[in-house]
């Protein structure tokens, strides 16, 4: 990043860099440790460290042909028979037995994502940036739920608490905002933040 170099972040504002330096970058993933030399650059006011694509490759993060994806090319007249044995297994119209197999195959392949249980995500606490003119909003009160919905809303919040989704407090806090309960088609609930600051408070009756 040269020092001449007018440079600029998505939102307009200019990125002042306050000098570099040679480092070695060590990403652990599964039971080995992948290591790659690069640049680091100190920039003013960084809240968040970023690693370039040139590293993420180098590192392994992404494959080296990213973004393009790698197209194999192969004579036609020479694989023909592997051409039609592709053809023959692509389903244009697949029946309902064919999806729920590779519905199976795929769940099976990936338990994690289609088990029902949310997780948090592996790294550093997200950051939110707010505006300077913020001003705290703290609703007073909170939306009368209906009487058939309160095990199921105390069920839902055990549960989101437990997967650490959600935590309690004992204090009060400077942002407070209320939740909506919305019914689901297969009985359950699910449970909305309402981050809305209304002008005026609707009457309760």
């Amino acid at each position: 990043m040269p020092g001449e170099t007018n440079t600029i972040t998505a939102i307009g504002s200019r990125i002042v860099n306050l000098g570099h330096f040679t480092a070695t970058i060590c990403w652990p993933h599964g039971n080995s440790n992948t290591k790659a030399t690069s640049i680091i650059h100190v920039l003013q006011d960084l809240k968040q460290p970023v690693i370039s694509q040139a590293t993420q490759k180098n590192l392994g993060m992404l494959p080296a042909c990213y973004p393009n994806q790698r197209v194999e090319i192969f004579n036609i007249n020479a694989h023909q028979d592997a051409f039609s044995n592709l053809l023959a297994n692509i389903h244009v119209h697949p029946t309902e037995g064919i999806k729920q197999n590779d519905l199976k195959n795929l769940t099976n392949e990936f338990p994690l994502i289609f088990d029902g249980v949310c997780r948090p995500m592996a790294g550093p606490a997200c950051h939110f940036e707010l505006k300077k003119d913020a001003v705290p909003v703290a609703f007073r009160g909170s939306r009368p739920v209906a009487e058939p919905l309160m095990p199921l809303l105390k069920k839902e919040l055990d549960l989101l608490e437990q997967q650490d989704v959600v935590r309690k407090v004992s204090k009060p806090t400077a942002w407070v905002h209320r939740i909506v309960i919305a019914p689901k088609s297969d009985g359950g609930i699910r449970v909305c933040g309402d981050y809305f600051k209304q002008k005026y408070h609707p009457p309760t009756f």
